[in-house]
């Protein structure tokens, strides 16, 4: 789908345009990014720093042209941090358009396999999406999930709902520079100590029924193995906990592409669900922009 709007627009409008990173509002409209979102940040980062200009320079094909995109590649992979198969698909696309023969880097995996469930099986997924997607995708998912956006910023973005029959849960999901999602975390409040206790041994339940016993445990007071009364009797000083917010409860469950955490910690309950792969990456694009800040 990129490589053939991109030679479309190229066709009709020439390849000054894609010099302009307004071009990305463009493609996007017209679904371009549809095969891969993630090739969306790729593209953005190829015509700021005017490579676009320098695929179009290629010439003595053949193997020279290999050699030429395969360095290019090498560079989105090591100055950029970009993944290799997607840089492979944006770099092909314009090679493409520009009517030069595309490459096939035995390094990567077809770029048509790019958004398969394989990928997104690496991920660890929340209410039925993999976090493989921006905030934004996810945002949208979610609203058809019943939940509302509060706020939005470029990488955080804050809804309110139901979940699992609570109401009025804050719902972040973060993110990081080109558009990596780094977790969704759920956040219960109430002043009524009571339902933390009925919702942490529903939400345990439930978590457990799915994923099976959590890989680390830090429930000291046994809050999910007994009821209020037992909590109440047992610890005298739960007030100074909430004031201090110390941590009473700690779940985790070790899932396929992250973790997932239920945490009470004084006046609140986390549900967090984090992308190990995903954070990873984000770190690294976040030492790079650091490094090119200063």
């Amino acid at each position: 789908m990129l490589k053939t709007t991109i030679k479309s627009i190229m066709d009709a409008r020439g390849a000054k345009c894609f010099e302009s990173p307004r071009i990305i509002n463009e493609l996007a409209d017209l679904d371009a990014f549809s095969d891969c979102i993630a090739s969306k940040y790729v593209l953005k980062t190829l015509i700021q720093e005017g490579y676009v200009s320098k695929i179009r320079s290629y010439s003595g094909g053949g193997a020279y042209i290999c050699a030429d995109a395969e360095k290019l590649i090498d560079e989105m992979v090591l100055k950029f941090g970009f993944r290799r198969d997607i840089s492979v698909y944006v770099i092909n696309a314009f090679l493409f358009a520009f009517g030069l023969s595309e490459i096939t880097d035995i390094n990567t995996s077809n770029s048509n396999t790019m958004r398969s469930g394989n990928e997104a099986e690496s991920h660890i997924r929340f209410s039925g999406i993999s976090l493989v997607h921006p905030i934004n995708e996810i945002e949208k998912h979610l609203l058809t999930r019943g939940f509302k956006t509060v706020r939005s910023m470029p990488y955080q973005i804050k809804m309110v709902g139901t979940f699992c029959e609570i109401d009025n849960v804050d719902l972040y999901i973060n993110g990081s520079p080109r558009g990596v999602t780094k977790s969704v975390i759920l956040q219960i409040k109430s002043i009524a100590t009571s339902l933390y206790v009925n919702w942490s041994n529903e939400l345990y339940k439930l978590l457990s029924n799915k994923y099976g016993q959590p890989s680390e445990v830090f429930d000291p007071l046994c809050t999910i193995e007994n009821d209020f009364d037992h909590y109440c009797k047992e610890v005298l000083s739960y007030a100074d906990r909430v004031k201090n917010y110390d941590e009473i409860i700690r779940y985790k469950w070790t899932v396929i592409g992250g973790y997932i955490e239920l945490c009470w910690i004084g006046d609140h309950m986390n549900l967090s669900y984090k992308d190990t792969p995903n954070t990873e990456l984000a770190e690294r694009y976040q030492k790079q922009f650091n490094e090119e800040s200063i």
